[in-house]
């Protein structure tokens, strides 16, 4: 215990501050260069000062599991590709409040008239993605169509950077619920207002339940499939894939076909499976566009 309370100690004092000057200070870089030049700039960043991070055994121990047929050289490529896409994100990232995706010729979507569907129908409806390409943009593209949409947000361990996260997302204009603050009572109330909820839905969740990723299990967040089958409301795929430099294409699918099953929690399975299988399909497409850097299967 008291070892843990040093640690902990330790992080707020020093960890930190350290962390959220590195932060704010690439953050002030960023939207001080033109868009794309900050993309390619942190892109290069990321991916050539990274290469000694802690991380890079994470990524390279998923990427060895979920593609065994890949050589050493491969794998290595995928990774360095994994940094220039994290780096490019935090290059944009300031710069998304100026975007707007439908007069922008660097943005196609796919799918618009689902969204449009699901602003018009009076009915509430949840989207979810991935940690793929800048899956910010799919927010901004429903958004944007005039579709009232809550995020589902995870905070950072880091308070100060959690503080500057939070003011770039309500300059964008997303309404956000935190993680840790809000139960299921408060998601229900949001949806049973008619209106819909942004979910990203690829970490790993420890309260979560077993579930095929990549052909291993996986603790996955259930909260998706069990407010889509109570309130029987639409469950909606949405895809971002970077075409290179700052150009995305955004699809959003029709919504999945809810299992009918007695049995509640096989229902909820069966509709996470579904789930991961889609995302996971997105990943084996472009396994450079996401996020290896996490502990998402057991060790």
């Amino acid at each position: 215990m008291m070892k843990r309370y040093l640690r902990n100690f330790i992080k707020r004092i020093f960890r930190h501050p350290l962390e959220a000057i590195a932060v704010y200070s690439a953050y002030l870089i960023s939207i001080s260069l033109p868009l794309e030049r900050a993309s390619a700039a942190f892109g290069w960043l990321a991916r050539n000062v990274t290469r000694i991070s802690g991380e890079n055994k994470i990524a390279r121990r998923n990427l060895n599991f979920a593609f065994p047929e890949k050589s050493a050289k491969e794998i290595n490529l995928i990774i360095k590709k994994v940094w220039d896409n994290f780096g490019r994100i935090m290059g944009e990232y300031g710069h998304l409040k100026n975007i707007n995706i439908y007069n922008d010729s660097r943005f196609e979507v796919i799918g618009a008239d689902i969204i449009d569907q699901l602003r018009d129908d009076g009915k509430p409806a949840i989207i979810f993605a991935a940690h793929l390409a800048s899956w910010e943009v799919a927010i901004m593209a429903a958004k944007q169509r005039g579709l009232k949409l809550a995020q589902l947000y995870r905070t950072f361990n880091n308070p100060i950077v959690d503080w500057l996260i939070m003011y770039v997302q309500r300059q964008i204009g997303h309404e956000v619920l935190t993680k840790g603050s809000v139960d299921a009572r408060k998601l229900l109330a949001v949806l049973k207002r008619g209106e819909h909820l942004f979910m990203l839905v690829d970490q790993k969740h420890n309260g979560g339940i077993p579930v095929p990723f990549l052909g291993r299990n996986a603790m996955t967040a259930p909260a998706a499939g069990r407010l889509a089958l109570q309130l029987d409301c639409p469950l909606v795929p949405a895809r971002v894939e970077r075409l290179g430099g700052f150009k995305f294409r955004i699809t959003f699918y029709p919504p999945l076909t809810l299992p009918k099953i007695e049995d509640k929690n096989q229902a909820v399975f069966a509709i996470m499976s579904q789930v991961n299988d889609i995302i996971g399909s997105w990943v084996k497409a472009q396994p450079e566009q996401w996020l290896w850097l996490h502990n998402r299967w057991p060790k």
